[in-house]
């Protein structure tokens, strides 16, 4: 992880314009190692560019700060993808699922539940212990 830091620090010391994959890599990698304040500064300085995070930048940040327990901020991020006007796949409701689903919030998981299925969502794609949770809020 070590090389992959020093060469974005290098990248933005020497005015090389990182594109949103190169943030995405960063964030995976800072979100793994639950370094997630560190992860949320970059994700500012993404936007503060004139970036724009793409949907697999909201679903690494909301991955990492569920991990965390941050539910949140993972929360934060969900609704601003929603109001972003992002189109919401199933690996996002997964992630938010998932969150929390572990976390124990039974009743929120029976809502994304539902949403994902007013969305037209498959729920096969959901692991069948999530789905559970799902139908047990219904």
């Amino acid at each position: 992880m070590k090389p992959t830091l020093s060469l974005f620090e290098e990248m933005k010391r020497t005015n090389i314009i990182a594109n949103v994959v190169t943030y995405n890599v960063v964030l995976d990698l800072l979100a793994k190692a639950g370094r997630m304040d560190e992860a949320s500064e970059v994700l500012r300085q993404l936007k503060e560019s004139g970036g724009w995070p793409d949907v697999i930048t909201y679903g690494v940040m909301m991955d990492g700060h569920g991990k965390q327990g941050n539910l949140a901020a993972a929360d934060v991020l969900f609704t601003e993808l929603k109001q972003k006007g992002f189109t919401l796949s199933e690996v996002i409701f997964n992630i938010h699922i998932k969150n929390h689903g572990k976390a124990g919030n039974d009743q929120r998981v029976g809502v994304l539940f539902e949403e994902m299925k007013l969305r037209g969502l498959s729920p096969a794609q959901i692991p069948p212990w999530l789905q559970l949770h799902g139908y047990a809020q219904r």
